[in-house]
């Protein structure tokens, strides 16, 4: 059993860290996952925004406050043995959907199954980590995410909607069941990094992703995609003028299922 009381001390060590603590991390990103899987299926790769939705549910439960942004993502997919990469993800037509948190951590869990989306170019890509990033400030060249808007609660048809009820009652009581029965050991790690040391970490453990970018960097990454280029350069002409960052999906009403 998870003791309240065990909980709470973790609420106030993430409060004074202004950090999710790395059980909340571990809690948090193993349940939503446990979820997904047992809901979606094969399709969790299409599941951001569900996933990100379940996500702020139990962040919300610890007291930890967060919005949901929907934006542009573009990650470096390799392969398995290194020999190939090419800039993936979700831009311009396509977009994803993650969660920040009030301590400006960056949430995207299905990232992790990128190589298994439909639109991916090829089976060979390696998994990618989930990312739970301490400071969205810190920046790495492969892995750019690019806030757009925060996504608008009322987004989605109808379906999609009894859809995402019945997905986060399977989410809550998965998270009952855990606070009863498991101890804080038993609540598993899944695959995730948190800062540019962690994917360091995961290249010196041979993870085949982490070993692919890594040798990329050196070697040199391919030319970025020049939708990403033009955004970049909007956000931070914007940013030096001091205007807010231009949007062009705030007014989006319904979600395509796309990352």
């Amino acid at each position: 059993m998870l003791k309240p009381q065990f909980l709470d001390a973790q609420r106030k060590k993430s409060k004074r860290l202004s950090l999710t603590s790395p059980f909340l991390r571990r809690l948090i990103s193993s349940l939503v996952a446990d979820a997904l899987f047992e809901f979606y299926g094969g399709t969790v790769s299409m599941r951001c925004l569900q996933s990100s939705i379940a996500v702020k549910r139990l962040l919300d439960i610890y007291g930890i406050k967060s919005k949901n942004f929907i934006g542009d993502i573009c990650l470096l997919e390799a392969s398995e043995d290194g020999s190939l990469c090419t800039w993936g993800g979700f831009w311009k037509d396509h977009y994803h959907v993650w969660t920040i948190t009030e301590y400006g951590e960056r949430v995207d869990l299905t990232v992790a199954e990128l190589h298994n989306h439909p639109a991916s170019s090829r089976s060979c890509w390696a998994k990618l980590p989930s990312i739970w990033w301490d400071n969205i400030q810190e920046s790495v060249a492969p892995l750019i995410y690019l806030e757009d808007a925060p996504v608008d609660p009322g987004i989605g048809s109808y379906e999609l909607k009894e859809e995402l009820a019945e997905f986060l009652e399977l989410v809550d009581q998965k998270h009952f069941d855990a606070l009863k029965s498991k101890t804080a050991d038993q609540i598993i790690s899944i695959d995730q990094v948190s800062k540019s040391s962690d994917l360091r970490q995961l290249e010196i453990d041979g993870h085949p992703w982490a070993k692919a970018a890594g040798r990329f960097l050196e070697i040199g990454l391919p030319p970025l995609p020049e939708w990403i280029i033009s955004r970049q350069a909007a956000i931070k002409t914007a940013h030096m003028q001091g205007k807010p960052r231009p949007s062009i999906r705030a007014n989006l009403r319904q979600f395509r299922r796309t990352g």
